[in-house]
């Protein structure tokens, strides 16, 4: 669970709550209500719930968000977060942030050598990441969800060196080459991520980018391309109502 505050709000009010309260879990403020926007924040309180990628797969009130929702989309994840682990062990963090598993592995045995505390325990996170990357990867695939699956199997390769994984990423890589059908979903999705990472500040904009995420929606009708369309163009246009 992360916690979000708009950074209008009392930063030390913020803080004091957080300590009274003795949550645990990580918070963070957004500057000028992007995040709200993103989400298509309607009223408060509201959720929006993220896959082990970071693509936000639904939002809406909490109330509605049933647990095996949240089960199916978070299975793969990670059950320990890398910030959590201090100093000694920053550089294996660091290096399973940038999907760099190897790395990650090697320097949390070089500090087991040395008789460091917490590194078995660290090492099986470590795993674990890596298993959640390599599972969300399979689930991606399996589905239909190519650009998923290739962002997920670009991020790994040439990060698994002598791992057993290292080879099931090539065979996903390879597999999508060459195969029409595969390469015409990929283009659909390509398009739809430009959209989605375009600028998007003003109503115009906006409303452009309902427009071609509809024609997008129409063209791939029939494939994943469409139904994320219609996904976008949804929280799109609640982010217009809600203003």
């Amino acid at each position: 669970m992360l916690a979000v505050t708009n950074a209008s709000n009392d930063r030390d009010k913020t803080f004091a709550w957080i300590e009274n309260l003795g949550a645990e879990y990580p918070f963070a403020f957004a500057k000028d209500g992007k995040l709200s926007e993103l989400a298509g924040v309607e009223g408060i309180p509201h959720a929006a719930l993220f896959d082990p990628n970071g693509k936000m797969v639904w939002t809406g009130s909490p109330y509605e968000l049933t647990s095996g929702k949240v089960k199916e989309v978070l299975k793969g994840a990670s059950k320990s977060i890398t910030f959590g682990w201090g100093k000694t062990y920053g550089g294996v963090a660091d290096s399973v942030i940038d999907n760099e598993f190897s790395d990650a592995l090697e320097e949390v045995d070089k500090l087991a050598a040395k008789g460091v505390e917490g590194a078995e325990d660290v090492r099986e996170a470590v795993v674990r990441k890596l298993d959640g990357r390599m599972a969300a990867m399979k689930k991606a695939f399996d589905k239909g969800d190519y650009y998923a699956a290739l962002v997920i199997a670009e991020s790994l390769d040439g990060n698994l060196d002598g791992l057993e994984q290292e080879s099931a990423v090539a065979s996903t890589l390879s597999s999508m080459e060459g195969d029409e059908e595969i390469e015409n979903v990929l283009e659909g999705q390509k398009k739809l991520a430009k959209l989605e990472n375009g600028k998007l500040d003003k109503k115009r904009q906006v409303e452009g980018a309902i427009d071609k995420a509809e024609k997008l929606a129409e063209k791939y009708d029939g494939t994943i391309v469409a139904t994320q369309a219609k996904a976008f163009v949804k929280r799109l246009r609640a982010r217009l109502a809600s203003k």
